[in-house]
């Protein structure tokens, strides 16, 4: 078996599809509706949309099957993504790149791989439409254009779903848009750079903290740091703060461990990025930090350094030019969450990161 190297925007590319926000979301009629239609129409017992995280293949919609994820080495829409054009493969079991990948040679062996990828407006592939086979056929010039348009359609869908959940969050979309389009490219640096960083002979807090300063100055937040979990303990550690930031509050902030109350202390064991837009509305809200001028702030779950759970952690006060957090902040928050965890993993077990 041989695993798909990363394509060469992937850094872009994983920032692209964190825009879409759909990785662990739940099933929606209308990617579903798809996968029935394309495996109705090609007579196919599997048919999936899948997404290329950076160490895994999620599945939003799965007909025939139920697994949601796979290992991003195992995966065959690893390599789609490196083309435009379809990949089919017609014999599993004799193309190298598959003929020893447990995910196609299981009970019973998949015979046919067909995939389209799903194309962003900018250019990034970020997943496929697939249907897979259990036996012997063929995949003619008809059908490959076939899968196409549906992926095209699959396409369709994300930029419906990005568009209406943007109309949920603010209005005037024309002009954030502008913005969010320059501060993505900014952003991408940031998250190479993350990368690069986490590779150096640092210690895991250490690392993670330095990372996380990244992040916080390219978002121009005004505090950024890590919530950090032992026990029933947790503390602060700052890795950035505008320097003009009010005295008080950042004294609170470092002072975690002796605060009792507080949302941070509540989100221990959460899974998915949590973002307040107006802290002051915030049920666990603290009276003290609202009048310090603590106006939004973010939780975003990192992973485990030895002993310790970490999250990324960073805040807007009203000393800013900003309020609340946008689509590309978001992404990136949650982008280099992602890489930050994925490095930690990688140094608890001693395996080598991939560069990309």
């Amino acid at each position: 078996m041989i695993a798909a190297p990363f394509p060469q925007d992937e850094y872009a590319r994983l920032l692209d599809l964190a825009r879409y926000d759909v990785l662990d979301s739940a099933p929606e009629g209308s990617f579903d509706r798809i996968t029935t239609l394309a495996a109705q129409l090609f007579n196919v017992p599997v048919a999936l949309i899948n997404f290329i995280d950076q160490d895994r293949q999620w599945s939003k919609s799965c007909y025939g099957v139920d697994a949601s994820a796979a290992p991003r080495a195992l995966s065959p829409c690893a390599w789609t993504i490196l083309s435009d054009e379809p990949t089919v493969v017609l014999d599993a079991g004799a193309d190298p790149r598959f003929s020893d990948n447990p995910l196609m040679n299981g009970d019973p062996r998949i015979h046919l791989y067909a995939g389209a990828p799903l194309t962003t407006p900018a250019g990034h592939r970020i997943g496929t439409l697939c249907v897979l086979d259990v036996r012997p056929r063929e995949f003619g010039a008809q059908e490959v254009q076939a899968l196409q348009d549906l992926a095209a359609i699959v396409q369709d869908e994300l930029e419906l779903r990005v568009r209406n959940a943007e109309l949920q969050r603010q209005v005037g979309a024309q002009a954030q848009v502008v913005r969010e389009l320059r501060r993505t490219v900014s952003h991408a640096q940031t998250l190479e750079a993350v990368a690069t960083l986490l590779d150096t002979p640092l210690t895991a807090e250490e690392a993670t903290r330095a990372a996380a300063g990244l992040v916080g100055q390219a978002i121009q937040a005004d505090w950024t740091g890590l919530a950090v979990f032992e026990g029933q303990v947790v503390r602060a550690v700052t890795a950035y703060h505008r320097p003009d930031l009010n005295p008080a509050l950042l004294a609170r902030i470092e002072r975690l461990e002796e605060t009792p109350g507080g949302v941070t202390r509540h989100l221990q064991s959460v899974q998915r990025a949590y973002y307040v837009d107006d802290y002051a509305l915030h049920p666990q809200a603290m009276p003290e930090m609202i009048q310090e001028g603590l106006m939004a702030a973010a939780w975003v779950p990192v992973g485990e350094a030895g002993s310790a759970r970490l999250l990324l952690v960073t805040m807007r006060t009203a000393g800013s030019r900003l309020s609340g957090w946008s689509a590309s902040d978001r992404a990136l928050l949650e982008t280099a969450a992602r890489t930050m965890r994925l490095a930690l993993t990688q140094r608890a077990t001693g395996e080598p990161r991939s560069s990309s």
